[in-house]
């Protein structure tokens, strides 16, 4: 936790948050409570929740299983917290896409795996609808996750990959997977480092200008975010591929959450 603008930080929880690099396992409710995952322990809850600003932590209420919460993201529609239990052991069934509704507090299953794989990343359209990243792609709900459909599945890989958004009153949304090496045919396939979307995930648009296409790394983003100071968006690319941003700013932010 920082409290001077990110210049000192102090410990909070000494909980092992998973071992997923691109995940968000952290989100803040709409009441400020911080819920938090990534455990891996059959003897304790796949995710925490502090009421106290991190001061102390207490499980969820979820029974124990041998997974972990490799996905967490919150809808700013509505404030529901949206989770992805991955589990060691399949027969057990709890892993699947969990939502709480009351602030981190407790949590249901409203879809089991493995029919769509361990969602790794959540994103939410401007109406609230809901993205889900897997190995397969992306996946689109719009009806609280009882049903998906795929929003985009040409990918070689995205599980570990970034999907995000901005500010802007429309929610643009952004994602990037893992780009294949310049010599290879897959290379001609998936030649997008990032994709746009401006209608809620109906379709992406290649969104990369100006990332330069590595011959022999394989770099994606980890990141997007826009900054509220200046407008523009920035992405961060792991290995060795730095830190983007765009040339001009973007659409005049707009309120992030709505209360």
């Amino acid at each position: 936790n920082s409290v001077d603008g990110g210049k000192t930080w102090t410990k909070i929880a000494g909980y092992q948050m998973g071992w997923y690099p691109g995940n968000s396992r952290a989100v803040f409710a709409a009441n400020g409570n911080i819920c938090f995952g990534g455990l891996w322990d059959s003897q304790k809850p796949p995710v925490y929740l502090s009421t106290d600003k991190g001061k102390t932590c207490a499980p969820a209420a979820m029974k124990p299983f041998n997974g972990g919460a490799i996905g967490m993201g919150r809808n700013p529609s509505n404030g529901d917290i949206w989770m992805g239990i991955a589990e060691e052991d399949p027969k057990a069934q709890s892993g699947g896409v969990y939502v709480s509704r009351d602030n981190g507090k407790s949590y249901e299953m409203v879809n089991p795996f493995p029919k769509h794989g361990n969602f790794t990343q959540f994103e939410f359209t401007a109406k609230g609808d809901v993205l889900a990243v897997n190995d397969h792609g992306i996946l689109k709900s719009s009806d609280g996750g009882k049903t998906w459909k795929d929003s985009w599945k040409q990918n070689v890989g995205a599980e570990d990959w970034a999907i995000g958004h901005d500010d802007t009153p429309n929610r643009n949304l952004y994602f990037s997977h893992m780009r294949p090496k310049m010599d290879t045919p897959a290379a001609q396939v998936f030649k997008d480092l990032v994709l746009r979307s401006t209608d809620g995930g109906e379709t992406w648009q290649a969104w990369d200008a100006g990332i330069p296409y590595p011959s022999s790394l394989q770099i994606y983003a980890t990141h997007f975010s826009q900054n509220p100071g200046d407008g523009k968006m920035y992405a961060s690319f792991r290995r060795g591929g730095g830190l983007y941003r765009t040339i001009e700013a973007l659409t005049r932010p707009a309120t992030r959450d709505k209360k």
